[in-house]
């Protein structure tokens, strides 16, 4: 084992009882601890049958997300998130920036 590695697997199979079909979703990613927590690079994919798209408001099927995120940790409860997403369906593709600070006291 490396410390500081973790892998992460999802899985999740609803069935509404509403339709014949099933709905799926599945995804994984592999995020590793730098520097005694400083710093958290995280690397993952996730398909979703349906996706509530954050900038339209809408909801895409069929979405495969593709994701690295980097979480610092400066000092104390400070920790400043970035994150890119590539969106992948059928109708369109979508590039998606996250910026995030949060203060824990």
């Amino acid at each position: 084992p490396v410390e500081g590695l973790r892998f992460h697997l999802t899985g999740e199979l609803w069935d509404s009882g509403l339709r014949n079909d099933e709905i799926f979703s599945c995804g994984g990613d592999v995020s590793y601890d730098l520097r005694d927590g400083l710093f958290k690079a995280t690397v993952g994919t996730h398909y979703y049958l349906y996706h509530y798209d954050r900038v339209s408001g809408s909801e895409r099927d069929n979405v495969q997300v593709y994701f690295a995120e980097l979480e610092v940790n400066p000092w104390g409860g400070l920790v400043c998130e970035f994150g890119y997403e590539f969106e992948d369906d059928a109708s369109e593709d979508q590039h998606v920036l996250d910026f995030e600070v949060k203060y824990s006291f």
